[in-house]
């Protein structure tokens, strides 16, 4: 059986640490049935919780860079007038490519001058 350090009931007053002390506490927990046993991952367990991780990692990264183009767009004059801020990539690019080549084909840098001054 193996238990989590954490999940052995312990009180304030039992400082001292013994080999003999902390046997006869187990066994006496034992017996009473007050022990929790911890359940060690096996190999598959482990890799499922990888693919959780990298997936709920990948899915932040996608919703921030989203955050961040948003932030950018709005920023320098480029205001979303639709219902829902979801749509297709392929919609989008060519919403913000006809955007930028009808308002701003004289600034070099593609954005143009920003409606409100940055504060």
């Amino acid at each position: 059986m193996v238990l989590g350090r954490l999940l052995i009931p312990t009180k304030n007053w039992e400082r001292v640490k013994t080999d003999r002390r902390d046997a006869r506490k187990l066994a006496r927990l034992l017996r009473a049935g007050e022990l929790t046993a911890v359940h060690i991952p096996d190999v598959n367990d482990e890799v499922v919780r990888d693919l959780c991780r990298a997936r709920t990692d990948a899915m932040d990264d996608h919703r921030l860079s989203r955050q961040r183009l948003s932030a950018l767009l709005l920023l320098n004059g480029f205001h979303y007038q639709g219902k829902s801020t979801r749509m297709s990539p392929r919609k989008a690019r060519r919403r913000v490519k006809a955007a930028l080549t009808k308002e701003h084909v004289d600034d070099p840098s593609g954005f143009g001058p920003r409606s409100s001054p940055r504060i």
